[in-house]
């Protein structure tokens, strides 16, 4: 007769052990996750103790801050300098555009845009503007829906007390 050898002890478990083994893990896994659950709770009930809604009520409040922004005051004397501050460079024939420059507070400013540098532009809008207490000036017109594509040099022309100041910008007008 030939007697096999095992090679280590083989232990098997009844079905009853494995069922035993089983619930017990799953029980202590739900235990853990609830106590998890009620220390987390408990932590953030004692951590915020001291700011409880009736102590909010009971401090007083901060005084309001009042921004008052007052508007620059130019110097009679000053050179008029000029800032393009935002320009639509891109826009289609019959299109909306928009210009707004920085400048001295109640200069006028006169807008010249130039096709094939002898046709000036025509558009509503872009008639002369004074800037406001801030120093800005803007426009917002309709491109002609004649206007020619191409690049066309925006000249912005602003006076104030017999001194003016000029900026050049680039009106590019291409089919949609």
């Amino acid at each position: 007769m030939i007697r096999r050898r095992r090679r280590g002890p083989v232990y098997h478990r009844p079905p009853r052990q494995v069922k035993k083994t089983l619930n017990r893990a799953l029980f202590s896994a739900a235990t853990l996750f609830v106590l998890s659950i009620i220390i987390g709770f408990a932590y953030t009930f004692f951590s915020d103790k001291g700011t409880s809604p009736t102590s909010a009520i009971n401090t007083p409040a901060t005084p309001a801050v009042n921004y008052n922004i007052k508007p620059r005051t130019s110097d009679p004397n000053a050179p008029v300098g000029v800032a393009v501050e935002s320009f639509s460079s891109l826009v289609y024939p019959g299109g909306q555009a928009y210009l707004a420059v920085k400048t001295n507070p109640g200069a006028v400013c006169v807008v010249a845009i130039m096709y094939y540098k002898t046709t000036p532009a025509t558009d509503a809008g872009l008639g002369p503007q004074t800037a406001d207490d801030f120093g800005t000036a803007n426009w917002d017109w309709k491109v002609s829906p004649a206007a020619p594509t191409g690049f066309w040099p925006v000249n912005i022309t602003c006076s104030h007390n017999k001194k003016s100041g000029v900026v050049q910008a680039q009106l590019d007008i291409s089919q949609p």
